[in-house]
């Protein structure tokens, strides 16, 4: 029984992953090498360390509500926020295992970095959004006509005014060749002036010139 615990403690140690071992004292019992690398204690400076206090953990729920649902449920897994030995506070991915002679196996994997990139899109998102709702605000309350074509020289957008001023609707205009939308209808002059508009926009070219429509 001894030799297939040592066996087991070597190849826990042995794993990448971070793992600790504590009892439901908190202290901590087993300290492999990639609890080592991530949180930067030897092992000999964490083991007999409450673990709690060690890395200055910050539950998501009290300690003594995660021990009892431990007891009942012989499992827990949630997000811990930990603080390394050089002072970094990092947000680890944690699961936790009651084992039969009451030890907690805690397994963690670091996701500080997903955490930060998941936060920075999220702002971005938020940032994007309102940008959107201040164009749309600007693009409908101005006093010009203005429209959004594609490549291809498709009206994806036009605003308020474009369509009010002149009596037409979105749906005469919208997802068609600019120059087939009614406001040029009956001169192919007209129609010819602006094709060669929108392939002057498509190459990044400004075109400016006062067309009647």
């Amino acid at each position: 029984m001894a030799e297939s615990e040592g066996r087991l403690a070597d190849l826990l140690m042995l794993s990448y992953e971070p793992m600790l071992a504590w009892n439901l004292g908190g202290a901590i019992e087993f300290w492999n090498a990639g609890a080592e690398r991530l949180y930067g204690f030897a092992s000999d400076e964490a083991v007999g360390r409450i673990s709690h206090a060690l890395l200055r953990t910050k539950f998501p729920i009290a300690f003594t509500e995660l021990l009892s649902r431990l007891r009942d449920e012989c499992h827990w897994s949630g997000e811990l926020r930990h603080t390394c030995k050089d002072g970094r506070e990092i947000i680890v991915d944690s699961r936790m295992q009651l084992l039969a002679d009451d030890t907690v196996l805690e397994v963690n994997r670091d996701v500080t970095e997903v955490k930060a990139l998941v936060t920075r899109q999220r702002t971005l998102a938020q940032d994007l959004s309102a940008a959107a709702a201040k164009f749309e605000a600007v693009f409908n309350q101005s006093g010009i006509f203005a429209g959004i074509m594609d490549l291809q020289g498709r009206l994806r957008e036009v605003n308020d005014l474009a369509v009010d001023r002149c009596g037409y609707t979105r749906e005469q205009v919208l997802d068609r060749p600019f120059s087939e939308t009614p406001w040029w209808r009956g001169s192919g002059e007209m129609k010819a002036r602006i094709r060669f508009a929108t392939d002057q926009a498509a190459s990044g070219r400004v075109f400016r010139e006062e067309l009647r429509y």
